[in-house]
Protein backbone atom coordinates (compact mmCIF):
# COMPACT_ATOMS: atom_id res chain seq x y z
CA UNK A 1 0.00 0.00 0.00
CA UNK A 2 0.95 3.79 -0.86
CA UNK A 3 2.70 5.63 1.84
CA UNK A 4 -0.82 7.92 3.43
CA UNK A 5 1.70 10.80 2.23
CA UNK A 6 2.15 10.48 -1.41
CA UNK A 7 -1.87 10.55 -1.79
CA UNK A 8 -1.90 14.07 -0.35
CA UNK A 9 1.09 14.68 -2.73
CA UNK A 10 -0.89 13.91 -5.99
CA UNK A 11 -3.70 15.41 -4.72
CA UNK A 12 -1.74 18.70 -4.41
CA UNK A 13 -0.32 18.61 -8.12
CA UNK A 14 -3.38 17.51 -9.78
CA UNK A 15 -4.65 21.10 -7.86
CA UNK A 16 -1.54 22.95 -9.14
CA UNK A 17 -2.36 21.79 -12.22
CA UNK A 18 -5.97 22.94 -11.95
CA UNK A 19 -5.07 26.29 -10.87
CA UNK A 20 -2.50 26.52 -14.03
CA UNK A 21 -4.95 25.50 -16.28
CA UNK A 22 -7.73 27.54 -15.08
CA UNK A 23 -5.29 30.51 -15.07
CA UNK A 24 -4.59 30.07 -18.54
CA UNK A 25 -8.00 30.06 -19.56
CA UNK A 26 -8.87 33.26 -17.80
CA UNK A 27 -6.10 34.82 -19.78
CA UNK A 28 -7.85 33.85 -22.61
CA UNK A 29 -10.76 35.08 -22.03
CA UNK A 30 -9.74 38.44 -20.94
CA UNK A 31 -7.50 38.60 -23.98
CA UNK A 32 -10.16 38.23 -25.86
CA UNK A 33 -13.14 40.27 -24.34
CA UNK A 34 -10.55 43.16 -24.20
CA UNK A 35 -11.57 45.89 -26.05
CA UNK A 36 -9.68 46.84 -29.27
CA UNK A 37 -5.92 48.88 -29.00
CA UNK A 38 -7.13 52.94 -29.96
CA UNK A 39 -5.29 53.17 -33.59
CA UNK A 40 -4.34 49.83 -34.50
CA UNK A 41 -1.45 49.52 -31.92
CA UNK A 42 -0.74 45.98 -31.19
CA UNK A 43 0.63 44.33 -28.18
CA UNK A 44 4.42 43.67 -30.01
CA UNK A 45 4.52 47.52 -30.32
CA UNK A 46 3.26 48.99 -26.71
CA UNK A 47 5.89 46.26 -25.15
CA UNK A 48 8.94 47.81 -27.23
CA UNK A 49 10.34 50.82 -25.10
CA UNK A 50 10.27 53.99 -26.10
CA UNK A 51 12.41 55.37 -29.24
CA UNK A 52 12.51 52.20 -29.84
CA UNK A 53 10.50 52.52 -33.42
CA UNK A 54 11.25 50.48 -36.53
CA UNK A 55 14.36 50.76 -38.36
CA UNK A 56 14.70 53.65 -40.31
CA UNK A 57 14.24 52.68 -44.27
CA UNK A 58 16.30 54.47 -46.91
CA UNK A 59 14.69 57.74 -48.46
CA UNK A 60 15.09 59.29 -51.72
CA UNK A 61 15.85 62.70 -50.02
CA UNK A 62 19.14 64.24 -50.20
CA UNK A 63 22.31 62.36 -49.25
CA UNK A 64 23.76 63.13 -45.55
CA UNK A 65 26.59 65.09 -45.85
CA UNK A 66 29.09 62.80 -44.30
CA UNK A 67 28.54 60.14 -46.68
CA UNK A 68 30.37 61.51 -49.29
CA UNK A 69 27.81 62.12 -51.80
Amino acid sequence: MCHPAWGRALTEAQHLKDLARLSRVRDRIDREDAPPRPGGVGVADVSAPVGCGPAPTKSSGPPHPSSGR
